[in-house]
């Protein structure tokens, strides 16, 4: 049993130093073999290695974009197929069109990475369509909803950053019921006691920096902690 033990530690450590020696083409070649392989944990390991190799593992993009369109593949092998082709950058041009399929991906997470991996390409399709045409626009007047720019069949991922002393002063404001329905109100809107700051907002993986955000409870809730 000792023997057989020793065995297969010689084994494992051959193996080792036959990879140590491996040139970086040599490397990409067989990760290139794994990503094919039966085993859906192989092949996303080889994805993970690939993108470690960033810009120099070009050569594997077209074995990439195959896992990419496969519509069986599990989605953590996924994951780490667009962390590849996001490391290998402008290289990975020919995976725009399945990573754009992505895009619409009911998983929040897959279209946040998948919306990055175009950035780090260098697509448009970064950057949703009618912010690229408002970009382009020289109409001072042009107005954009939300609902112009992102989906609205699904739940968005929308995540508020502020500064712990901007959260302290917010969540603390209030008005209380009496306040609220005081005689004067029939006559003139009520000065509120609310104030706007500064935060960065990400929605579905787009970010908007410098964004004022400002709490409005609705007043039968009276809640101390919403934001709107």
């Amino acid at each position: 049993m000792m023997k057989s033990i020793s065995w297969m530690l010689l084994a494992c450590l051959l193996g080792l130093m036959a990879y140590a020696e491996e040139t970086q083409e040599q490397k990409v070649e067989r990760l290139i073999r794994e990503l094919q392989n039966e085993d859906s944990n192989v092949r996303s390991n080889a994805a993970f290695a690939l993108s470690a190799i960033g810009e120099g593992a070009v050569d594997a993009v077209p074995a990439l974009i195959q896992l990419l369109q496969d519509k069986s593949a599990e989605r953590f092998v996924l994951v780490n197929v667009v962390f590849a082709l996001s490391s290998i950058g402008e290289g990975a041009k020919d995976a725009v069109p399945a990573l754009r399929q992505l895009l619409q991906d009911k998983d929040t997470y897959v279209r946040r990475i998948a919306r990055e991996a175009l950035g780090e390409i260098g697509s448009v399709d970064a950057v949703p369509a009618p912010i690229q045409a408002s970009k382009k626009s020289n109409s001072a007047s042009q107005k954009l909803t939300v609902d112009d720019i992102f989906p609205t069949d699904w739940v968005l991922d929308v995540q508020i950053t502020l500064d712990p002393k901007d959260w302290d002063t917010i969540r603390y404001q209030s008005r209380n019921f009496f306040e609220a329905l005081q005689e004067s109100r029939q006559y003139a809107p009520l000065d509120h006691p609310y104030t706007y700051v500064e935060a960065s907002v990400s929605i579905d993986g787009v970010e908007f920096p410098q964004v004022l955000v400002l709490k409005t409870p609705p007043v039968h809730l009276l809640k101390s902690n919403s934001i709107m």
